[in-house]
């Protein structure tokens, strides 16, 4: 739930195993469940660890959506594309960023 935490790459990755998706499959339910964030308001963030604020805004995916997407994936399928650590490429909504 995104209310008033994050939802990350590795939640995406667990959502699509959980539809037994794989390959292609699995890159193109998370590009669109990326893509749905972002036109819903989400951002992509940094977590600042177990202190406040928790997230912190960044660009370093880029600016526009679909740099976001496209980069995060390349990122990822950089790293080998298998599974991530908890909190692996967040986003969460702007009024999350700096709160308790």
């Amino acid at each position: 739930m995104i209310n008033d935490d994050h939802v990350s790459l590795w939640g995406l990755i667990i959502d699509a195993h959980a539809f037994g998706l794989e390959g292609e499959w699995k890159i193109e339910f998370i590009r669109r469940c990326m893509r749905s964030l972002l036109n819903a308001g989400a951002v992509a963030v940094d977590l600042t660890g177990e202190t406040y604020p928790l997230f912190k805004a960044t660009t370093r995916w880029g600016t526009e959506r679909e740099e976001i997407i496209e980069a995060i994936i390349a990122d990822w399928q950089a790293r080998g594309g298998g599974d991530l650590d908890w909190g692996d490429y967040p986003f969460t909504w702007p009024e999350n960023i700096g709160t308790v």
